[in-house]
């Protein structure tokens, strides 16, 4: 253990690792982490390195003789892990491995992929070796992924049991009043999803986007201690209608004042939106989303296919709806778009969809509600 805890102390303070290869992140960290926790690194009957899995290799394949009990894939520290965590997941299930775990030496995302759910459900913890105490971080991967308590079933266990105890969910609501003291946000557009990363950074749950609007709130309503952000106005665009609209909009909508998708729409509701000879009166922020999307498709029948280049963190259009929480189909595309949005996240979507299809930001204004 007090091997362990010096490792990984090391880990958290030394500079030089932030600039490891994938390679060098597994020989100067995946493999002694393994060893020190009960691997015999070099026998291939416990720790198979570059395991074929079909026509594709995993990094390390745990095994007790000729069962895998563990596979873990290794990127190179820094690297987004998002992306590589529905292969790893996909060819676990397969083999019928019971734990996998994705890594880039700094995080650790430990995984059931035998369990139901989307693959982020299946994550059942999350180390990140800056931001949680190195007692902790031995503790945890003692549990689930020390050989002995590997072999004898106990990993398992402990992982089921954490998976399925709802302590989970005091835990994430106990922590998400923390992540929002850490952030000092204001008026980030990408609060909700902030708040979630820090949460699972701070006790290594990662909340759902209901227990985190929980807390927002209760916060609005003076029942929490946090101290609101600042509500931004967005910045007036000067140029009127008349200005920018057909001579056919001019005259209901003269006096409107509008707003560019580059503003700061932190509380504020949308009434309509105009794109070029397109004046459309909306409700929701939701609602302009799907709509505007309807438009796009129309008018890019043949080349809509490029709305799976948007995002580059995350994805917000494919053709598996099963990756979002809120899915809904655009026309007949056979694409889905997810619309568990925030408003200012809503717009850096369009704004990424806009330049995608080779149109300026300031062709499309948003009007709001007074």
């Amino acid at each position: 253990m007090n091997k362990l805890i010096s490792f990984i102390k090391k880990i958290q303070t030394e500079k030089r690792i932030q600039n490891l290869n994938e390679e060098a992140t597994k020989q100067s960290v995946i493999l002694p982490m393994l060893q020190l926790l009960g691997w015999q690194v070099f026998d291939a009957d416990e720790v198979y390195p570059e395991f074929s899995i079909e026509n594709t290799r995993v990094d390390y394949a745990l095994r007790n003789g000729i069962t895998s009990k563990v596979f873990i894939e290794v990127k190179r520290i820094n690297e987004d892990l998002d992306r590589h965590q529905e292969q790893l997941l996909t060819y676990s299930f397969r083999q019928g491995v019971n734990l996998s775990i994705l890594t880039n030496g700094i995080i650790w995302w430990f995984y059931l992929p035998l369990q139901e759910g989307s693959w982020e459900q299946r994550k059942f913890y999350a180390i990140d070796m800056y931001s949680q105490s190195f007692e902790k971080i031995a503790e945890v991967l003692i549990n689930y992924l020390a050989k002995e308590k590997v072999f004898n079933g106990d990993a398992l266990k402990n992982a089921k049991r954490l998976f399925n105890n709802r302590q989970k969910i005091d835990i994430i609501k106990k922590n998400i009043p923390k992540a929002w003291q850490k952030l000092h946000v204001e008026g980030d557009e990408f609060l909700i999803e902030l708040i979630a990363e820090t949460t699972e950074k701070i006790c290594g749950y990662k909340p759902e986007d209901k227990d985190i609007i929980e807390f927002l709130s209760s916060v609005v309503n003076g029942s929490q201690n946090n101290e609101l952000p600042k509500k931004i106005k967005p910045k007036r665009i000067t140029k009127h209608l008349a200005e920018i609209a057909p001579s056919s909009l001019r005259t209901t909508t003269i006096n409107k004042d509008l707003y560019s998708l580059n503003d700061d729409f932190t509380f504020r509701k949308i009434s309509g939106f105009i794109f070029f000879n397109i004046n459309k009166d909306i409700s929701s922020w939701r609602q302009f989303l799907i709509e505007f999307i309807k438009i796009i498709a129309n008018r890019h029948i043949n080349d809509f296919y490029k709305i799976g280049l948007v995002g580059k963190k995350k994805v917000y259009f494919s053709k598996d709806s099963s990756k979002f929480q809120n899915p809904v189909k655009i026309l007949d595309s056979g694409y889905f778009i997810e619309t568990n949005l925030s408003a200012n996240n809503i717009a850096l979507v369009i704004k990424d969809v806009l330049l995608t299809f080779n149109y300026e930001i300031n062709d499309l204004k948003i009007r709001l509600r007074s």
